[in-house]
């Protein structure tokens, strides 16, 4: 059903695995396209299969596959005992009836890869009326990487139901040390502050990056103000209050 293939082999043992489809805010995949660019990894192959809706993804010029992979030589691991950093970006949501043996398979590859981390990023949808600044949550599959993220302050996700890709991801247990950072977005534009929060928390967690974040910040703070700017003209009624996120 799903083929994975590799244009060149790279040596994935230990390896820091990031896994981003889209999720809410489009905070996953921002940062993941943030981070294949600011750390020049090179796209090493792709994941197709005749399930996913029939799509090219054009970068530089180039037509490619939607689902993609990229690596390349970077220390990570809390303990920086891991050479390669890697990053699986889809562009594509897969259809529902797919996502769970889409997720095996890709825990799989990894498994037999002998990577050390899996990481994905979603999205926590919140409210028009909350504010901007999301807040950044994380749970994973083992209880010792759990207790890794509380050590690095990384807020626990106590209760909540997540579904999609990642959901598929946790739903497998123990099988292998996966990571999910949650980030609180709002599902009706790009969130690139959330998106930076993320890389944030990758950053202090398990890879250290030593890129700026400016650009996306910056973003993040240009959309704010179109928003705020948008909002100026929408009607209200008597005594009706702009929401608190604009204030």
């Amino acid at each position: 059903m799903f083929r994975i293939s590799l244009d060149k082999e790279v040596d994935l043992s230990k390896a820091v695995v990031m896994i981003s489809f889209p999720t809410v805010g489009n905070v996953s995949s921002i940062a993941a396209n943030y981070l294949v660019k600011k750390l020049g990894l090179k796209r090493i192959g792709a994941i197709t299969s005749k399930r996913f809706l029939p799509s090219a993804v054009i970068e530089d010029y180039v037509p490619m596959p939607p689902v993609r992979i990229y690596a390349g030589h970077y220390k990570c691991g809390p303990i920086k005992d891991c050479e390669t950093f890697a990053v699986i970006l889809s562009e594509i949501s897969p259809p529902e009836d797919v996502v769970h043996d889409l997720a095996e398979e890709i825990v799989k590859w990894c498994k037999e890869k002998k990577a050390r981390y899996l990481v994905t990023m979603v999205g926590l949808k919140v409210s028009p009326d909350e504010t901007l600044q999301p807040e950044i949550y994380g749970t994973a599959t083992r209880e010792e990487t759990r207790r890794m993220l509380e050590e690095k302050d990384t807020k626990l996700l106590e209760k909540a139901i997540i579904g999609g890709m990642t959901g598929a991801l946790l739903s497998m247990g123990e099988e292998i040390d996966m990571i999910a950072l949650v980030a609180q977005a709002h599902e009706n534009y790009p969130e690139a502050g959330a998106a930076a929060r993320l890389i944030e928390t990758v950053d202090k967690v398990l890879v250290r990056l030593d890129i700026s974040l400016e650009p996306l910040y910056r973003e993040a703070e240009e959309m704010e103000a179109e928003i705020k700017t948008n909002l100026k003209g929408v009607p209200r009624g008597p005594g009706e209050a702009p929401p608190a996120m604009y204030r």
